[in-house]
């Protein structure tokens, strides 16, 4: 998808290659925005919106909303496609999009003009969320103060390392969660793409439990192992997948045993732990049999050519034969599993 995006791009700018650097940056701006590709429409409704967290759901599905992490990250995918060097820079409460020359040339000239002295090269900032003009310094020197922010301001200048944009991004869902509407367990696929309330599909209770997980994962793989941090994550995500009233998380049981043991943290429970999750993963190994159902003991919910489908371990039960008991108002089943 990025990449179709920024060959319509290109399309669409015949004379790009003889663009400087600035005027590329604010051409891709201004294309963005132009086509809906950034941005949210209507903030005040649905700015609070799980969906617009995921790039995935902004660049597949019309009107592509997105919070403003989001659209910088969409700007700076389509600028490396088009030879543009740009990062995103996390400035309080907003994320902005910095995009600077290769060594020894300008914003504004496509020739290697500066000195081997170490000149410093300049810098231009964009707001692909909420603007088609570059933002200046003065701009973001403003935005910071008003946070209260009252030492050097050019921290929030430079670059973003990847891990904070992730744990920023993951701490913008959580939030989202507290927002989102409480909706069906069934599956909703009649959620048309235009309706910003949700995600496009699946069930809104189910997904917002995946976000949950998802977050429990991101935690853990972002701390170093072994610090307080990392411990309190891997504590949170382990506890979570073994809770005994909740099976939705086996299926992590692989990951949990491929990747944190062989990390061999220093939490007391890690034996018990290992032995759940080996039992687990040994009882669904085991090969399927045919199970009967005995008389009365259960109600009569099944018949005769019926499917039962196991989502977790992919199982198809198939009700091939009924049976009365004599003289007992009771039925009995056979399940063959395939």
């Amino acid at each position: 998808m990025l990449d179709n995006l920024a060959t319509q791009f290109e399309a669409s700018e015949p004379g790009l290659e003889r663009m400087t650097i600035r005027e590329k940056a604010l051409c891709l701006n201004v294309w963005l925005r132009a086509n809906n590709l950034t941005g949210i429409a209507n903030p005040r409704r649905d700015y609070r919106r799980m969906r617009n967290c995921f790039i995935g759901q902004a660049l597949l599905h019309p009107p592509h909303e997105s919070l403003p992490i989001i659209s910088s990250a969409i700007f700076c995918s389509l600028a490396t496609r088009i030879g543009l060097r740009a990062q995103s820079c996390l400035f309080p409460g907003h994320v902005h999009v910095a995009v600077f020359p290769e060594a020894r040339e300008t914003l504004d000239s496509n020739n290697a003009v500066l000195s081997d002295e170490g000149d410093s090269p300049d810098i231009i900032y964009l707001d692909p969320y909420g603007s088609d003009r570059e933002v200046s310094e003065d701009i973001l020197r403003g935005l910071v103060s008003s946070f209260g922010w009252r030492y050097n301001s050019t921290l929030f200048h430079a670059p973003t390392q990847p891990w904070s944009l992730m744990m920023r991004m993951g701490h913008n869902v959580i939030a989202m969660l507290q927002n989102e509407p409480y909706g069906s367990v069934q599956d909703e696929p009649h959620v048309s793409p235009l309706d910003t309330t949700q995600p496009v599909s699946g069930s809104s209770v189910v997904n917002r439990e995946a976000v949950k997980q998802s977050f429990r994962w991101l935690r853990m793989i972002l701390h170093r192992p072994g610090t307080q941090e990392w411990n309190e994550a891997a504590s949170s995500l382990i506890l979570h997948i073994l809770d005994a009233d909740d099976s939705n998380w086996r299926i992590d049981f692989w990951l949990l045993r491929k990747y944190l043991y062989p990390l061999r943290p220093n939490l007391d429970y890690l034996d018990i732990v290992r032995r759940r999750i080996d039992g687990f993963l040994e009882w669904d190994t085991k090969e399927p049999s045919v199970h009967r159902e005995r008389n009365g003991t259960t109600k009569d919910v099944y018949r005769v050519g019926q499917v039962v489908y196991n989502k977790r371990l992919s199982y198809v039960g198939i009700v091939t034969k009924r049976r009365r008991a004599a003289g007992r108002d009771a039925t009995g089943h056979t399940y063959n599993l395939l």
